[in-house]
């Protein structure tokens, strides 16, 4: 299984591939531009929601390292 930070990483490279691509979709009206808008703020959401996660986690640790030991 994928780590948070591994997961992130494809998150981050999917939306730069999105960035690239969806302009020319739009321009060859294969995709409207709110639609390109909405996909791009959804992944971004993702990438936010698995920092939040990650971010938990560590603090988790953090204040928990007896468990941990």
């Amino acid at each position: 299984m994928a780590t948070l930070t591994e997961q992130m990483q494809i998150v981050r490279r999917e939306i730069a591939y999105r960035r690239r691509l969806y302009p020319r979709w739009v321009a060859d009206k294969k995709l409207s531009q709110k639609e390109a808008d909405y996909q791009i703020e959804v992944m971004e959401c993702v990438l936010s929601t698995l920092q939040a996660v990650l971010d938990f986690e560590r603090g988790f640790i953090t204040k928990n390292k007896k468990l941990f030991e």
